[in-house]
């Protein structure tokens, strides 16, 4: 009798590429609770967010980490541009839609569709702007460090600037809100006894991130018209 070899992949199933998506958004959504706490910083001063900035940029197993999440960052951008491109070519037309959780899916794959993809470009521009720019220094302890704090609170002096990234973390908001019941439902655990508790989980987390984000570039430049 001939053996007939049997090739094993994982990603040829779109059950385990949803699977690996709903992780790495989870992951993603540990590092913005870590990314908020650290912005929050802003309101302890120029030298204590200076010097956490300093850290974040300089350590070792911190910089091992970053590299770790841009991978992160860059495999779940690219599997869920596979996902929406494969969903579309198995439905080039469109449905009538009857059911509930039927519409809750049609809808989640066009704000996925639309919010990844603009969420990514702001990303890009965000990174850019912080992380890469010519920024002026200042000296803590003879120490000279980048002086993001002035860069951060310069920035969020501008009107364009500040609704620009208003309206990115509504869409950060969004993203994350359908994004958390998606990962439940990917991983067998959407069912009647548990979706509403989802359902507020991923209300009451993707609306505490908006704020979280949102409160801070406003205030600041709230205080700008204020002082000036």
């Amino acid at each position: 009798m001939r053996s007939v070899a049997v090739s094993f992949n994982p990603f040829a199933s779109s059950v385990f590429r949803k699977q690996i998506l709903a992780a790495s958004g989870l992951m993603i959504a540990g590092f913005l609770v870590i990314h908020l706490a650290g912005n929050l910083l802003l309101f302890r001063g120029p030298e204590v967010y200076n010097r956490y900035a300093f850290v974040m940029l300089s350590h070792p197993l911190i910089m091992v980490l970053e590299w770790l999440l841009a991978l992160v960052f860059a495999g779940h951008a690219l599997l869920g541009l596979k996902i929406i491109a494969d969903n579309r070519k198995a439905r080039p037309v469109p449905y009538v839609v009857r059911s509930v959780p039927q519409r809750r899916g049609n809808f989640s794959l066009i704000s996925m569709s639309v919010t990844g993809p603009a969420i990514l470009l702001f990303l890009l521009i965000h990174i850019f702007d912080f992380r890469f720019a010519s920024l002026s220094t200042v000296l803590y302890e003879e120490v000279v460090m980048r002086d993001l704090y002035s860069a951060v609170v310069s920035t969020y002096q501008s009107p364009v600037t500040v609704t620009g990234y208003i309206f990115a973390m509504l869409l950060v908001g969004l993203h994350l809100h359908h994004g958390f019941w998606s990962a439940f439902q990917s991983f067998g655990f959407w069912h009647e006894r548990y979706n509403r508790f989802i359902e507020l989980t991923a209300d009451f987390l993707s609306l505490t991130f908006v704020i979280g984000f949102v409160f801070i570039p406003l205030w600041f430049f709230l205080q700008g018209i204020v002082r000036s």
